[in-house]
C-alpha cells in the first residue's frame, strides 16, 4: 500500500513496472507518475483519493507506456476512482481496455468528470482502446472524455468489478506474454494491425496505425515484433514510402516513425542510440504532437546522461511549444513539476547552480493580457508583428525556432504607449515553424508563425 504521501505516489522513470494487488492513495500529487517507462502488466489495483485541481490519478508522459489490462493481456480488475483531477491523463502510449473475445479482465473508471476534469483525458494525439470499463454510469457521454478513445464499442452498463478485492496483498504479477496462444494471437493482431495501416487513407489513421503496431510489439514477450516494428517504421520512412502516394501520409509515416523509433530504443534502455538517433533528425517538418514528443524524448536523454542544463532548456522549449500550440502552460507545467524539480535538484547537487525561485514554474512565463499577433502568417520571408502596450515600457520581443534557440532579436529596450508594429524579415531562414516571444516588464506572450518560401 503507497498512500499519504505529500508528492507522487509511485514513479516510473527508467524502469519497466509490473504492478499487481497494489494500492495507491490519498497521495497528494498523482498516485502514479510513468515517464519514462513501461507499465505492464498491470491489474486488481486500486488507485483512488490522488491528486489534487491539477493532479491525476495516473499520468502518462510522451516517453511512458501504461497498459491497463483486459484478459488478452493480463487480467485487469483494476479501479481507478475518485482522483483529484482526470482518473488517467496522458501524451504517452495507452492501452485503458482491449477489445477481447473472452470478455474478461473489465475495469472500474469512475469519478468526478464535470468542467474541465475527465474520466480519461488522452492528450497522445492517437485513438487509444478504452473498452469493457465500468465508467460509473452507463450509457456514457462524450463529455466525460478529452481526446480520441474508442470507448463506446463494448461498454459495461454494471460494474463488473464488485465483489473483486482490489489492491490487495501486493501479489507478483506474472506477464501473460509467456502463454504461447497469447503470443500467437499477438503475432496474427500485429499482422492484421500492419495490413490495416497500409490501407490508411487520412494521416490520422498513419498516426493511430503505427502507435498501434508499436503498443503490440511492446506487448511480445521476445524482440521479433520489435525488431520487425523498427524495421518496418525506420526502413519505410527513410524511402519515403513508396506504399503511398499522398503527401500528408508520407509526412505522418515519417514524422511518427521516427519518434517511435526513439520511443522504442529508450523502452529498449538503449539510451545512446535514442541520443544519437534524435541529433540526426532533421526537426524542420515536425509540427504539433511530433514535435512536442520530440522535445520530450530530447529532455529525457539529455537528464539520462547528466547533461541537465541542457534538458532544463529544452523543458523550457516544450514549455514555449506548447503555449504557442494553445495549450494551457500552467497545466503544462504542473504535469512535469516533478521532472523539473528533479532535474533543479540534481544541479544544485553537482553545484551546477546555486539556487532556483521555489516557485520557477509559476514564475517562468504568465498568462498576458497583451494582444500579439503577426500577419501574414504563413509568410514569405516577411511579416508585421502587431501588439499594444498599456503605456510606456521595458519590452524584449525574440524569434527562436522550435528546438528553442535565438534566431532573431527584434525589440531590446523602452517602446512608448499604443499600437506597435514590428517587421520581420526571415529571408536567411529555412522554411518551418518559429515562435515569437514577447516580453513586457515582467510578462511573456508567446505566439507560433510559419514561415513558406
Amino acid at each position: 500500500m503507497i498512500e499519504n504521501s505529500p508528492t507522487v505516489g509511485v514513479v516510473a522513470h527508467y524502469i519497466d513496472l509490473d504492478m499487481s494487488y497494489t494500492t495507491i492513495r490519498n497521495n497528494s500529487e498523482a498516485g502514479l507518475y510513468v515517464l519514462s517507462g513501461t507499465t505492464y502488466p498491470f491489474h486488481h489495483n486500486l488507485i483512488t483519493g490522488n491528486g489534487s485541481t491539477t493532479r491525476d490519478g495516473v499520468e502518462v508522459l510522451s516517453s511512458g507506456t501504461f497498459y491497463m489490462h483486459n484478459a488478452s493481456l493480463g487480467n485487469g480488475y483494476n479501479e481507478i476512482s475518485d482522483n483529484g483531477d482526470d482518473q488517467i491523463s496522458g501524451s504517452g502510449d495507452m492501452i485503458i481496455g482491449y477489445d477481447d473475445p473472452s470478455h474478461k479482465g473489465y475495469n472500474h473508471i469512475s469519478g468526478n468528470y464535470t468542467g474541465s476534469k475527465y474520466l480519461v483525458d488522452n492528450n497522445s494525439g492517437v485513438t487509444i482502446d478504452a473498452e469493457y470499463i465500468w465508467w460509473g454510469t452507463y450509457p456514457v457521454a462524450p463529455s466525460m472524455f478529452d481526446g480520441s478513445l474508442q470507448y463506446d464499442m463494448n461498454m459495461m452498463s454494471s460494474d463488473p468489478t464488485s465483489g473483486i478485492t482490489h489492491g490487495a496483498n501486493g501479489k507478483s504479477p506474472s506477464k501473460m506474454s509467456t502463454n504461447t496462444t497469447f503470443n500467437a494471437q499477438l503475432a496474427e493482431s500485429y499482422d492484421n494491425a500492419e495490413s490495416k495501416l497500409w490501407e490508411s487513407t487520412t494521416a490520422q489513421q498513419v498516426r493511430d496505425g503505427l502507435h498501434k503496431l508499436y503498443q503490440l510489439a511492446g506487448l511480445y514477450e521476445d524482440s521479433t515484433l520489435s525488431q520487425r516494428f523498427k524495421e518496418t517504421v525506420l526502413l519505410e520512412s527513410q524511402k519515403n514510402s513508396e506504399r503511398f502516394t499522398s503527401t500528408p501520409l508520407k509526412n505522418a509515416l515519417q514524422n511518427v516513425a521516427k519518434i517511435l523509433y526513439t520511443k522504442s530504443l529508450i523502452r529498449d534502455e538503449r539510451y545512446g542510440d535514442a541520443d544519437s538517433f534524435l541529433k540526426q533528425l532533421d526537426t524542420s517538418a515536425l509540427e504539433s504532437y511530433d514535435m512536442r514528443d520530440y522535445l520530450h524524448l530530447k529532455m529525457v536523454t539529455e537528464t539520462y546522461h547528466g547533461k541537465y542544463e541542457e534538458a532544463l532548456a529544452t523543458l523550457g522549449s516544450l514549455y514555449s511549444f506548447q503555449e504557442a500550440e494553445g495549450v494551457d502552460v500552467l497545466e503544462v507545467k504542473a504535469q512535469y513539476s516533478p521532472i523539473e524539480e528533479d532535474i533543479l535538484a540534481r544541479l544544485k547537487e553537482n553545484g551546477d547552480v546555486d539556487d532556483r525561485p521555489e516557485n520557477q514554474a509559476e514564475q517562468s512565463a504568465m498568462t498576458q493580457e497583451f494582444s500579439l499577433q503577426n500577419y501574414p502568417n504563413p509568410f514569405n520571408p516577411t511579416t508585421n508583428i502587431n501588439f499594444t502596450l498599456p503605456q510606456k515600457s521595458v519590452v524584449s520581443l525574440k524569434v527562436y525556432d522550435v528546438l528553442g534557440r535565438e534566431v532573431a532579436t527584434l525589440v531590446n529596450g523602452n517602446l512608448p504607449a499604443g499600437k506597435q508594429t514590428i517587421r520581420f524579415d526571415a529571408s536567411t531562414l529555412a522554411n518551418g515553424m518559429y515562435l515569437y516571444k514577447l516580453r513586457v516588464n515582467n510578462q511573456e506572450i508567446v505566439r507560433k508563425m510559419t514561415l513558406i518560401k
